[in-house]
């Protein structure tokens, strides 16, 4: 009931009659009827049943709504400092790599662009895919990964050039998600609901690649396949999932935690895979909507959903959900982990956001809750805001 009211999910919204629909229509002061009809769709569930008189229920009902609104994180507004201008459609991705200072933008427009956070100049504008680039990743500041339709793409941060390439098979679709290993190791999601593995640069045509500017990702791209825009031949997956215990819906993003590699699907699940041969080990299941983004700390997963939700998975002992955050009120596009060293000593931050970054050490030593170190978790989503969660999973 509090996740229907206080996230208006899409499914509970569905199911009012036109008469509840008219009620939550927005007065001329720019308030809301919901709650009015909150209150008495509550009150019709609890009067519901035998035995139950309206004033009890009323009073319970009364109760419950205070224990959704009573408590509301601090609400911080944050001013436009720059603007970085230059693609000339929409900007899909973003990659950061702060030791060195640099900014990395994707777009639509099928460039990426390199940039100076320092001035914000742009660097650079990295050229070679012919569709969409929608994802970016950076291997030790001196490789940069960027996916565009079935094609990925590795480039020399230092000199912008091309270092080797893979085409995958037309028939698996247009790249999803993307994620490259420590080692170098590329696991990506297909429209097809499959996970893919590609081993790392072979080094030999890794350094040709740096003298030639460019040349195919390894020796093993000899085998046939479909057509392609890409050019040359399809590289082959050196493992893959099983499609029988696969998603039934797009892989929308992957993550890798210890020795598995998690992947969210548009069915609703998360899959858990063993990292060494992409072999099936555990579904996930508890979300109501797509499940849109994934991240891990620690041994813990977390996991953002179309239902609003944030949920909190435990892969070390039992694969169970020990956790639902709620707070959001529409699709969880993104979650991300934040240092709290730049959170404490920044003077900027809010008094909530450094108690939050600072347990105390008699905290920290009775329990250290369920990481290793104490995280601050950001959550992006589309009703335009950013939540961040501390240790404890409160807003």
């Amino acid at each position: 009931i509090a996740q229907g009211v206080h996230t208006k999910s899409r499914a509970w919204v569905a199911r009012r009659t036109p008469q509840q629909q008219q009620g939550s229509t927005q007065l001329q002061d720019g308030t809301s009827r919901t709650g009015t009809w909150a209150q008495n769709s509550l009150l019709g569930m609890f009067t519901a049943g035998d035995g139950v008189e309206a004033d009890g229920a009323s009073s319970l009902m009364d109760g419950l709504l205070r224990s959704i609104t009573s408590v509301e994180p601090e609400t911080i507004s944050m001013e436009e400092e720059h603007m970085l201008t230059g693609h000339t459609r929409s900007v899909l991705a973003l990659v950061l790599d702060e030791p060195r200072g640099r900014l990395y933008s994707s777009s639509t427009d099928a460039t990426v662009r390199a940039w100076d956070v320092a001035d914000m100049n742009c660097l650079a504008v990295i050229r070679g895919h012919s569709k969409p680039v929608t994802h970016l990743q950076l291997l030790g500041g001196r490789l940069l990964f960027t996916a565009a339709g079935g094609g990925i793409r590795v480039w020399c941060t230092k000199t912008f050039l091309c270092l080797a390439k893979i085409k995958t098979s037309f028939y698996s679709g247009a790249i999803r998600s993307m994620l490259v290993a420590d080692d170098g190791t590329i696991y990506v999601g297909h429209q097809d609901t499959t996970v893919k593995k590609y081993l790392p640069i072979n080094p030999a045509a890794a350094a040709e690649a740096s003298a030639t500017g460019g040349v195919p990702f390894s020796p093993r791209t000899t085998a046939p396949g479909g057509p392609s825009s890409f050019g040359g031949p399809v590289r082959q997956p050196d493992a893959q999932t099983d499609l029988a215990l696969g998603h039934v819906g797009q892989v929308n993003a992957l993550v890798a935690c210890g020795p598995y590699i998690c992947s969210a699907g548009g069915d609703t699940t998360v899959r858990v895979w063993r990292a060494s041969d992409l072999s099936f080990v555990r579904v996930l299941r508890g979300h109501r909507g797509s499940i849109l983004c994934l991240l891990a700390v620690g041994n813990m997963l977390l996991s953002g959903s179309r239902d609003n939700t944030i949920r909190v998975w435990d892969l070390d002992l039992d694969f169970m959900c020990r956790r639902t955050l709620i707070g959001h009120k529409d699709d969880v596009v993104h979650l991300d982990a934040l240092g709290l060293n730049r959170a404490c000593m920044s003077s900027t931050a809010s008094p909530a956001l450094a108690a939050a970054a600072a347990p105390s050490p008699a905290g920290r030593a009775a329990s250290p809750g369920p990481f290793a170190t104490p995280v601050l978790v950001a959550s992006a989503s589309a009703d335009g805001t950013v939540r961040v969660w501390s240790s404890s999973w409160t807003c």
